[in-house]
Formats: C-alpha cells, structure tokens, sequence
C-alpha cells in the first residue's frame, strides 16, 4: 500500500498491509510499503518499528525528501498457525502526531505437501518418431488448508 505522510499524518482506516499465508517451517515472507512525504519539506523518520512475529527489514532512520517516496520492507515470519497481527510504527521529525501506525496481518499455515520422487528418470529419447516420453511424479497435500500452486516449470 502507499502511505501518505501528510501535515496531519493520520493513516487512513481502510489501509493495512497483508502479507497473507506463509509456511511457518519456510521462514519470512517480505512485503514493501511504499511511503510519500507530502510534506513541503523533507522528513526524517528517525524509527521503524513492527510488533509480533513481523519486523522491518529496511534501512532506517532514512531522510525523505519533499514530494519523494521510499519503500520499507516488512517481513512476516509466523511462528505457529493462525491469524497474526501486528503494527507497523513509524515516528519522525515533524510528524503532526508523533507517529504512525499501521496495521499488519498475516496466516500462518503448514503446509504438509510431499512429492512422490525428487527425481525423475525419463527413457532414452530418439529423433523419429517424434514421441515424448513420460514420467510421473505424484504431489500430495496432507494439509487441512488448500494447496495453491502458482506455477509449474
């Protein structure tokens, strides 16, 4: 999400960050959170703090120039299943309000998926006739949640 820093600095009630479900034996899923200064002057923001198993992975204190954008990496690293909350707090030099604070969430999930083979052994493949030969690996999800597959390659 964008989060404007204005003269009045409140974040608006709709924005959050939502890593979503991550594996908690895969480790740390990261988000960025692309910040704007609509300020007239540039801004320090002299911390940035999250709470629960998130955590800023980014450089800061950072100095953000009038009108500029920057972008601070949370990771999300969840230590048992269930939803997870937390805050993402930034403060800095001249912020109306001291600070701001932002609501993070994520899952954690297990995923227990197994793969029949960790290698697959293909027949001796010839030029003609043009067949393709086969082999079968066989994917199995023994967890309680679905299983998303974005992509097979």
């Amino acid at each position: 999400p964008l989060l404007p820093i204005t003269t009045d600095d409140p974040v608006p009630g709709d924005l959050a960050l939502a890593v979503g479900a991550v594996d908690v034996d895969v480790g740390a899923r990261r988000r960025a959170v692309a910040i704007h200064n609509d300020h007239a002057a540039a801004i320090e923001l002299t911390s940035c703090a999250a709470t629960g198993t998130f955590a800023v992975t980014s450089t800061c204190p950072l100095t953000l120039a009038a009108g500029a954008d920057a972008a601070l990496d949370v990771a999300f690293d969840p230590d048992a299943v269930g939803a997870a909350t937390g805050t993402l707090t930034i403060t800095g030099a001249g912020f109306a309000t001291g600070a701001i604070a932002l609501p993070l969430t994520g899952t954690g999930i297990d995923q227990q998926v197994t793969l029949s083979t960790s290698v697959l052994e293909f027949p001796a493949t010839y030029r003609w006739p043009i067949t393709a030969p086969r082999a079968t690996a066989r994917l199995r999800n023994d967890a309680a949640t679905p299983l998303v597959i974005g992509s097979l390659l």
